[in-house]
């Protein structure tokens, strides 16, 4: 007799790099308080992020990238990221502390879809999530 076919929940995977913990724990709780089908994979290394992702352990629809990075620069992970054609059309928003113009318009000119500067209460956190996602990901829960 032949096995039914189990379908499986679809997830959209999120990876947020930002080596701050409390930052990190911060956007984790947001996208698992929006629930499915979100689902975070936090990261503090950029450099394991990108080993990960090369080797495909990893397969993010959306990354959010934080700026001030302690071992890597978040522009050159970016950078990284849109050169590398396994890699490039993963959807990439920048986040960082504060806001800088330069740095605002490096980012995009690398190919980042947003920058934003790290919302304060998580309440921000979730629209700032929702806002990022593609349109009709959350029909039941937007």
């Amino acid at each position: 007799m032949a096995q039914p076919y189990i379908m499986k929940p679809y997830t959209f995977t999120i990876l947020v790099i930002d080596d701050d913990t409390e930052d990190l724990g911060i956007f984790c709780d947001a996208i698992k308080s929006i629930g499915p089908p979100l689902l975070c994979k936090p990261m503090t290394k950029c450099r394991v992020a990108l080993k990960q992702l090369a080797m495909k352990e990893i397969q993010p629809q959306l990354i959010f990238l934080d700026v001030h990075l302690d071992e890597m620069d978040g522009l050159e992970c970016l950078r990284f990221l849109k050169e590398n054609k396994d890699l490039s059309a993963i959807p990439v928003a920048m986040i960082s502390e504060i806001y800088n113009e330069r740095v605002y318009r490096s980012a995009m000119k690398l190919g980042a879809i947003n920058y934003f500067k790290k919302p304060g209460l998580m309440e921000e956190v979730i629209d700032l999530i929702k806002s990022t996602l593609p349109a009709g990901l959350l029909v039941n829960n937007a």
